[in-house]
Parts: structure tokens; sequence; C-alpha cells
């Protein structure tokens, strides 16, 4: 296991892995969050230390 994954493991635990991985099958946000069973505050906390970490970034839409 890399340094970035115990890393990331050790700060984010099972709940980020899985936000993570909503992500990558292109769900929206509010369906992550759902399936996470997180309330909008906390699930944007969660993505406020994510994006801060590096591990997540916004995408504009033009």
């Amino acid at each position: 296991m890399t340094e970035l994954s115990m890393r990331f493991r050790s700060e984010f635990g099972r709940t980020g892995q899985r936000a993570l991985e909503g992500f990558r099958r292109a769900a929206a946000a509010e369906a992550v969050a759902e399936a996470l069973g997180l309330e909008a505050g906390a699930f944007r906390t969660l993505l406020e230390r994510l994006e801060a970490e590096g591990f997540i970034r916004r995408l504009e839409v033009r």
C-alpha cells in the first residue's frame, strides 16, 4: 500500500473511499450522499476536505 493510500484511508476511511467510487461511476453528488447516508452538511464537509487534500476537484461546465 502506498503512502498516499494509507494517508487517504487514515483521513477519510471507508466513507471517503465509497464517495470516490460513486464519483468514478459519474453518480450525481446527491446520489452519492444518499448512498452514504450523509446529511447535506456532513457531505459538504467531506467534499471540502477531499478537495482541500487534492483528491477531487471542481469541474466547471460551460
